[in-house]
């Protein structure tokens, strides 16, 4: 398995952005969101899913999330 650490300089410029994506969220899942904007950003970066059982990323139509389940469902089919 391979792990890769993404420095924050390189995503960081993206919260802003991220945080607009989240304002039609009601203030509590905005909180909950703004908990979490550092992995959303990343994930908005590099185009790739988040795997989170957070019902707040489901919320947020940019963002492609998987819930456990999913991916469980996902691996299987991929064999």
């Amino acid at each position: 398995m391979h792990v890769e650490f993404i420095p924050l300089g390189e995503y960081s410029l993206l919260f802003e952005k991220t945080k607009q994506h989240a304002e039609m969220l009601g203030k509590t899942d905005f909180e909950d969101f703004l908990d979490d904007i550092d992995f959303a950003s990343l994930a908005l970066k590099l185009g790739t899913p988040i795997w989170s059982n957070d019902k707040v990323f489901k919320k947020v139509k940019v963002l492609n999330a998987l819930t456990t389940s999913e991916m469980i469902k996902m691996l299987k089919s991929a064999g």
